[in-house]
């Protein structure tokens, strides 16, 4: 998706992003959010960069999703479930943004 000069000054305006180092899931869920809209996607992705940010500094006493373990199988099936449900509901998302 190429970001559009429109789409850059509603993200400057309402988010902090470095157009040019997006390596972020974050930012790259702000950027979907701000071109497609807030959306249950949009929430579950945030489920999961949380997720992300609590495996990247060991916080692994703190892995749940919908309040279950994240250890249990159960669970990592409820996970993708919702994931390829969402991304069924609101189309695959491509979330690499190419700039100029």
């Amino acid at each position: 998706m190429l970001l559009t000069e429109d789409v850059k000054q509603v993200l400057k305006n309402n988010y902090k992003i470095d157009f040019y180092n997006r390596g972020y899931l974050g930012d790259k869920i702000k950027i979907y959010e701000a071109t497609v809209g807030k959306n249950e996607f949009s929430k579950l992705l945030w489920k999961i960069n949380m997720i992300r940010n609590d495996l990247s500094h060991t916080r692994i006493d703190k892995l749940f999703y919908k309040k279950q373990d994240l250890s249990l199988r159960e669970t990592k099936e409820v996970l993708l479930t919702d994931l390829f449900t969402q991304m069924i509901n609101h189309g695959e998302p491509s979330l690499k943004v190419n700039s100029k």
